[in-house]
């Protein structure tokens, strides 16, 4: 999808020679947390944020960067939660480009069936609960803490371990509960019982992470962006959050507040979660009416399988950008090369 014409791709190290080269000349740069230190190039180049992900969650909390992240125009799914990134990161004149994310075909390109063989799993046979990280710890021994782990609380305290509740709840209900964590999540969901998917382990069975999202029955999720792409399936979607009153207090929400646009999505009552399970292992739906209200709100787009590619779009706006500085005419545009940074 992102590629549809097949152009050739060069990797290259963006901290060698040859990566500040390649940038440096490069008539269209693709950046997500910035890059450089974020100059802003705008003026010579078309710089697009292809920003990892529209959620709830505070756009502010997630960069340390310093500088405004300067782009001319943003991809996104969800203009609403788009152009509150924009504005966090300091740019709030980008333009938004409606492509929808690739990753939302890929969870309605089926794959294989005989990949979940090597899961022990059949395809819309299981939950698939993806809650955001709380605190992490990067392969670089960058740690940082946006609320308290879900587990390992105190069962009579304030805030019950919401791992054991959610596998209890599972138990009684008769439903699967796979849990895959965020890559860099410092909490171990292994210690309720629930069945725990690694990155590793999904992309070893055959299969990308968002085929076998696009698998699942229903997802539970809370502040991750995930759900706003799983949102275009349109299955059984619950938002469990019990310790959301401190996640307000802590990393924060983007404006408007999930809370508002997906009130009754939300819940952290572990009756309403024992009501999902049991609608969802009847084989049924839950509260289809709330979704499309959170749609609505969120103004998404869809992306079907015969929508243009990121790449068509991008190029037109390349396209447009040269020929608004004159640098049009005459050219005869072939099938677009590029270096990405790593």
């Amino acid at each position: 999808m992102l590629n549809r014409s097949g152009a050739p791709i060069e990797v290259v190290d963006k901290q060698s020679l040859r990566g500040v080269l390649k940038a440096s000349r490069a008539g269209m740069l693709l950046v997500t947390h910035g890059l450089y230190g974020s100059p802003d190039l705008t003026a010579r180049k078309l710089v697009v944020n292809m920003w990892h992900g529209f959620g709830p969650k505070a756009t502010r909390a997630s960069t340390s960067l310093r500088k405004p992240v300067v782009a001319s125009a943003m991809t996104c799914n969800s203009p609403v939660w788009a152009a509150a990134a924009t504005r966090e990161l300091g740019s709030p004149d980008t333009k938004l480009i409606r492509t929808g994310n690739p990753r939302q075909l890929a969870c309605r390109t089926a794959p294989d069936p005989s990949v979940f063989d090597r899961l022990g799993l059949r395809p819309r046979s299981y939950v698939l609960w993806m809650p955001t990280f709380r605190s992490s710890t990067s392969a670089a021994g960058r740690s940082w803490r946006d609320a308290p782990t879900l587990t390992g609380r105190s069962p009579d305290g304030e805030f019950p371990d919401a791992t054991q509740t959610l596998a209890r709840l599972a138990r009684d209900a008769g439903v699967e509960v796979v849990v895959k964590p965020h890559p860099s999540d410092a909490d171990r969901f292994e210690r309720s019982g629930l069945r725990v998917l690694t990155t590793d382990e999904i992309f070893s069975s055959g299969m990308s992470l968002y085929q076998f999202i696009g698998a699942s029955a229903a997802m539970i999720s809370d502040y991750s962006s995930v759900w706003v792409e799983y949102l275009d399936l349109d299955r059984p979607l619950l938002l469990y959050c019990p310790d959301i009153s401190e996640y307000l207090t802590g990393r924060g929400l983007n404006e408007p507040y999930m809370t508002d646009v997906a009130r009754e999505l939300i819940t952290d009552e572990p009756a309403v979660v024992a009501d999902f399970l049991e609608r969802v292992r009847a084989g049924g739906d839950w509260r289809p009416d709330a979704r499309a209200v959170t749609r609505t709100a969120l103004g998404l787009d869809g992306l079907a399988l015969d929508k243009a590619a990121v790449t068509d779009a991008l190029l037109q706006e390349l396209a447009d950008f040269e020929r608004s500085r004159g640098r049009g005419r005459g050219r005869t545009r072939g099938a677009p090369t590029g270096a990405v940074p790593r």
